[in-house]
């Protein structure tokens, strides 16, 4: 389910656009979380430029979460911010990733430059998807030569603004859930 708390100021006349804050996000995982094998909501949402979830960011994830979904996973803020693990009243456990950061950017310093590749493992069994374990490739925005992104970790020699943005991006997520050159990515047995 694919959400965004604004246009950027452009109508949206036909309403096409799922709007986060409304409610009507809740009603629809509420009414298809028995029909699919999983529900993840992706959002549009966030304060630009803050690496820390505003508190309508945190409390929409883990209503979105009581309500049935298994995963948030948010992007806009044009940094990263945290994942958390979240149990649910009913003892499921979902996961939050606030925002991936940046995939296309032209922009500095180098925490708008920072981004992750997420890797989502779910299970199935018995009639239950549950959240299984995540991974992550840490990404920096290369400008030049040419724009692309690059893995930050696999990066023979890296440059101060790589080392500088794998170090931001182990410091926020951890090294030990980092995926490695050549490793087949595997998730583990429990959330997160």
């Amino acid at each position: 389910i694919a959400c965004s708390f604004s246009t950027n100021g452009i109508p949206d006349p036909e309403d096409l656009i799922l709007d986060c804050f409304d409610g009507r996000v809740s009603s629809i995982i509420s009414a298809i979380k028995n029909s699919v094998d999983a529900v993840i909501v992706t959002p549009h949402w966030g304060d630009e430029y803050q690496t820390r979830p505003n508190n309508q960011q945190k409390r929409q994830a883990k209503q979105w979460l009581e309500d049935g979904a298994h995963a948030i996973i948010g992007a806009h803020p044009h940094v990263t911010q945290p994942w958390e693990k979240h149990t649910t009243a009913d003892g499921r456990e979902g996961f939050i990733l606030y925002s991936l950061g940046n995939f296309v950017s032209n922009q500095t310093p180098v925490v708008k430059q920072s981004s992750i590749m997420l890797f989502l493992g779910l299970t199935k069994q018995g009639g239950k998807t549950w959240v299984n374990g995540v991974r992550y490739l840490p990404l920096y925005m290369q400008r030049r030569p040419h724009y692309e992104a690059i893995a930050s970790n696999f990066v023979a020699q890296p440059n101060s603004e790589v080392r500088s943005s794998l170090s931001l991006m182990t410091n926020m997520f951890g090294d030990e859930r980092i995926v490695e050159p050549g490793e087949r990515v595997i998730t583990n047995a429990e959330c997160y």
